[in-house]
């Protein structure tokens, strides 16, 4: 019996072993499953994890032109005369421009004066991109110090560029995001009449620009009298252009009484002829008697 207990008591030993092992396993087996919900719900709270290999692979963004470059375009606009050129240096900056940094950078390097000026230009094209690189830049406040200048430009253009063209729309999107605003309606009530025609001859698209352009400045209180005036010189000219085509109705209504009077009087006129005829050849043949 002495001999026996050793085994008993090395058998004891190996089972608290086990038992320590497996509580080992267990506990471990439980901080990770408690670390993994932990890490989910962080990663649902924040924003998701991108790879670092796919950040490092994107293409850079059009935001990233620094200011020298833009200085660059700025100046090769100034300094060529070819519209194609001119053309892709607007499209350029009118693309960075839709970036509120690079707005300001291009004021500061007097950019809207440049783009400004091509407003001016005999192309109408150039005048298009001219328009949508303002149109970007409008959205910056201190830009809108700057730009309002050219408004009176900006709708002699919308005036004068043909029905539902792309110039003509470009402008009156610029009008637009000018007009969010009181500070420049003052520059736009006298072409109202022109909206309103506008309005009613043009296609879909350039009836919604107008809409918007009517509806920001009908938001002013100061341009009412200007859309009545407008509204009153519109229904004096309908009236005048009903009188006009009444006047050419009558006029037109007295040529065909004139021309059947005179269809009716030429039968008369035959006839008559018809009977001097004898009389004319008795004459003729009475004088060649005579002289032989």
């Amino acid at each position: 019996m002495l001999r026996q207990l050793p085994r008993a008591g090395k058998m004891g030993e190996r089972r608290g072993l086990r038992v320590a092992v497996l509580g080992l396993v267990l506990g471990a087996a439980a901080c990770y499953c408690l670390w993994r919900r932990a890490a989910g719900r962080g990663r649902r709270r924040g924003a998701p994890r991108v790879p670092p290999s796919v950040t490092e692979e994107s293409p850079p963004s059009p935001h990233s032109v620094d200011a020298d470059a833009l200085q660059k375009l700025i100046h090769l606009l100034k300094a060529t005369d070819d519209p194609l050129i001119q053309e892709q240096a607007l499209i350029t900056l009118s693309n960075s421009a839709a970036f509120s940094v690079n707005q300001d950078i291009i004021r500061n390097l007097d950019g809207l004066s440049v783009i400004g000026g091509m407003l001016l230009d005999c192309v109408p094209t150039v005048k298009e991109k001219a328009l949508n690189a303002l149109n970007n830049l409008s959205m910056n406040i201190k830009n809108q110090e700057e730009i309002q200048v050219y408004i009176t430009q900006v709708c002699k253009n919308i005036e004068s560029a043909p029905l539902n063209s792309d110039l003509q729309l470009a402008g009156l999107r610029l009008l637009t995001n000018m007009s969010v605003t009181n500070d420049y309606h003052y520059k736009m009530t006298d072409k109202i009449p022109c909206f309103l025609r506008l309005l009613s001859e043009g296609s879909e698209r350039t009836q919604v620009q107008v809409l918007k352009v009517l509806v920001n400045l009908s938001a002013n209180p100061a341009t009412t009298r200007h859309f009545l005036k407008a509204q009153t010189s519109d229904e004096r000219t309908q009236r005048s252009c009903c009188k006009d085509q009444s006047m050419i109705q009558k006029f037109k209504l007295q040529r065909t009484d004139k021309v059947i009077e005179m269809l009716d009087y030429r039968p008369t006129f035959l006839a008559a002829s018809i009977s001097l005829c004898p009389m004319f050849w008795i004459l003729v043949l009475f004088f060649y008697l005579t002289l032989c």
